[in-house]
C-alpha cells in the first residue's frame, strides 16, 4: 500500500484555479486519499489550518491576488500553525530561478513544477511521507532544543545502510553546529566530503571556521562556494554574518544587496538590506529597499505600517542632492505612507508623529501650504498631550526645521536638553536634532567615529573614512565638524587623482556646510581652508 493513501492523512490543497483544484483533488482521491480539503487563497489557507492539522499541504506558488505562496508558508511558521511534521509541497508552472530560489527560501519540503500526473504526485509525496516519518524522533528533539536527543536520533538514519543517508548527515551536522560540538562537526564534514562532494558539507566547514571565530577561512570557504553557485543563500547569508562581526559595513552592504537581487521576494532581507544601507548613510539604496518592504508587506506576517513611516523620513531628512534629481520623491512617500497606513493599524501614540511627517512631505512636494496647515494641526495636537515623549518631540523639532523656522527649532531644542536633562535614554534620542550630542553615550560614540575616522584618513584610506564618518552622521546629522571630516575625506580622495564624478559631490557638500555655518561660528575657519584645498 502507498503511504499516501494511509485514511488517518489530511490534505490541504491551495490553488487559485478551480480547475487545478479539482484536477489534483481528483488524483489524490484516486490514490485513496479521503481527507481533502481546498483553500482558494492564502487567507483562506490559514484560517483551514487553525481549525485543522494537516499532514501535507499542497500549494501553487502564484496565487494571484493576495499571498504568494511564499508568504503563505512563512505566516504559517510564523503563527506556529504548521510544525516540521507536516509537509509543505509548493506546486507551480514557473520554473524560473527566483522561483526556485523563493521556495528554497521558505524550506518549503519539495518543489513540483506543472503539469504533474497521479503517478509524480504519488512518487513525490509517498517519498516525503516515509521521510517525514524515519524524522519523526528526531525533529520532535530539535522543535523542542533538545540537541542531545536529536543527534541521537540522526546517528543512525545516518549510516551507509539508511536510505535517508544524505538528509540525515546534513541535519546532524546543523546540529553539532547548533550544539556547539564544532570538533564533533568538521569531522563530521570531511567524512561526508572523502564520500562524495557535496555543497552543504562545504558549507558545514565554513560554519565550523566562523564559529571557531577564524573569519577569512571562513569567508574564503563561502567565496568558493559562491564561485560554482553565486546564488547561493546560506554562502551569501554565512558571509553576511562574517563582514557584520568583523564591522566591515560595506561589504556587509554589498552581500546582502546581493542576496536581496537573488531573492528579491523576501521581506526580510529587504528590511536587512533597507536597515545596513540606513546605518551606512546610503539613503537612496535604503528608499528603495523599503519601498519593496511595503510593497511586499501588504501580504506578509512581517509587514508594518513603520517601513512606510521610515520610507518617508528617509527622504523627508534625504540631502537636498538628492531630492534635486528625485524631486518627485516626497509625493510617491507621500502616497506610499497614506495607502499603508489605511491599510496597516497605526497605534494611537504614534499618530502625533505620524501627522508631523506627512506635514513635511507635503511641504517638500510643493504643497507648501497644506504642509504648513498640516504642521501647525499636528502642533495644536501636540500641545494638548498630557505627557511628554522625546520621540514626538523630535518629530516635531524635524517638522519645524523643514518649515525653515529655525531659530524657533533652536529654542524649543535647547528647552527639550533641560527638559530630559536627568534622562539620558531620552537625550540619545534627542541628539539627533542636536548640533552636538549631550548624552554621554553618544558624545562616546561621536569621539570614537572621529578618532577611527581621522587613523583611515592618515592612512589615505579615504573611502572607508567617508564611511565611518558617514555612519556617524546617520546618527548626529547635524554634527557640522563630521560633515567637514567627510568632505575632506572626498577631497583627499579627489587630490589623489582617485576617479568618478568628486567634483559635484564636493561642491554639495561644501554648498551643505556653508548653509548651516555662520562666519563667526569656530568652524567656519576649516570650511574655508577646506576650500583651499580643493584642486578643481
Amino acid at each position: 500500500m502507498s503511504a499516501i493513501s494511509d485514511k488517518q492523512l489530511r490534505f490541504l490543497i491551495v490553488e487559485d484555479s478551480s480547475f487545478f483544484r479539482t484536477a489534483i483533488g481528483g488524483m489524490l482521491n484516486s490514490l485513496g486519499v479521503s481527507q481533502i480539503d481546498a483553500a482558494q487563497n492564502g487567507n483562506q489557507a490559514l484560517e483551514a489550518c487553525k481549525s485543522h492539522h494537516y499532514h501535507v499541504i499542497l500549494c501553487d506558488y502564484d496565487l494571484g491576488k493576495g499571498k504568494t505562496g511564499q508568504q503563505l508558508l512563512e505566516a504559517l511558521r510564523h503563527h506556529k500553525l504548521i510544525d516540521r511534521q507536516t509537509l509543505f509541497i509548493m506546486v507551480t508552472a514557473d520554473t524560473s530561478r527566483q522561483a526556485v530560489l523563493a521556495s528554497c527560501e521558505v524550506s518549503a519540503d519539495d518543489y513540483i513544477t506543472k503539469p504533474i500526473n497521479a503517478t509524480l504526485l504519488n512518487r513525490r509525496v509517498s517519498r516525503l511521507l516515509i521521510q517525514k516519518k524515519a524524522f519523526h524522533t528526531a525533529f520532535e528533539a530539535i522543535e523542542n532544543d533538545q540537541l542531545p536527543e536529536a543527534i541521537d536520533a540522526l546517528a543512525p538514519l545516518a549510516l551507509p545502510s539508511s536510505r535517508h543517508q544524505r538528509l540525515a548527515n546534513k541535519l546532524l551536522g546543523e546540529v553539532l553546529l547548533k550544539a556547539d560540538e564544532l570538533d564533533q562537526a568538521k569531522a563530521h564534514y570531511l567524512r561526508a566530503l572523502e564520500e562524495k562532494e557535496s555543497e552543504w558539507a562545504r558549507l558545514g566547514l565554513a560554519f565550523v571556521e566562523q564559529a571557531r571565530g577564524n573569519l577569512e577561512a571562513a569567508n574564503e570557504a563561502f567565496r568558493a562556494i559562491l564561485i560554482n553557485n553565486p546564488f547561493c543563500l546560506a554562502a551569501l547569508d554565512g558571509l553576511a554574518k562574517s563582514y557584520h562581526l568583523q564591522k566591515d559595513w560595506r561589504n556587509l552592504q554589498r552581500i546582502v544587496a546581493k542576496g536581496v537581487s537573488a531573492s528579491p521576494q523576501s521581506i526580510l532581507r529587504q528590511k536587512n538590506l533597507a536597515n545596513i544601507a540606513e546605518q551606512n548613510g546610503d539613503i537612496d539604496t535604503a528608499i528603495n529597499a523599503l519601498k519593496a518592504c511595503v510593497q511586499l508587506g501588504f501580504n506578509s506576517c512581517y509587514g508594518d505600517w513603520t517601513d512606510a513611516y521610515r520610507l518617508g523620513m528617509n527622504t523627508a531628512d534625504a540631502p537636498q542632492a538628492l531630492l534635486d534629481i528625485k524631486d518627485k520623491l516626497p509625493a510617491e512617500a507621500l502616497d506610499i505612507l497614506k495607502t499603508a497606513t489605511d491599510y496597516f493599524d497605526v497605534p494611537n501614540e504614534d499618530l502625533l508623529r505620524l501627522q508631523f511627517l506627512q506635514g513635511r512631505l507635503q511641504f517638500l512636494s510643493r504643497q507648501q501650504l497644506h504642509g504648513k496647515q498640516a504642521i501647525e494641526k499636528a502642533e495644536s495636537l501636540y500641545c494638548e498631550r498630557e505627557r511628554m515623549d522625546v520621540i514626538t518631540d523630535v518629530a516635531r523639532i524635524k517638522a519645524i526645521r523643514t518649515l525653515e523656522d529655525d531659530d524657533r527649532a533652536k529654542a524649543l531644542t535647547d528647552a527639550l536638553k533641560e527638559v530630559y536633562k536627568e534622562d539620558q535614554n531620552a537625550l540619545e534620542i534627542l541628539d539627533e536634532v542636536l548640533d552636538e550630542p549631550v548624552s554621554k553615550a553618544n558624545r562616546k560614540l561621536l569621539a570614537e567615529a572621529n578618532k577611527r575616522g581621522i587613523e583611515l584618513y592618515n592612512e589615505a584610506e579615504f573611502d572607508e573614512a567617508i564611511l565611518c564618518f558617514q555612519r556617524a552622521q546617520v546618527m548626529f546629522p547635524r554634527h557640522v565638524g563630521i560633515q567637514l571630516n567627510i568632505c575632506q575625506a572626498y577631497i583627499g580622495k579627489h587630490n589623489r587623482g582617485d576617479g568618478g564624478d568628486l567634483d559635484e559631490v564636493i561642491e554639495q557638500q561644501l554648498a551643505t556646510i556653508r548653509r548651516q555655518l555662520d562666519p563667526r561660528d569656530p568652524q567656519y575657519k576649516r570650511y574655508k581652508k577646506l576650500c583651499e584645498m580643493i584642486k578643481f
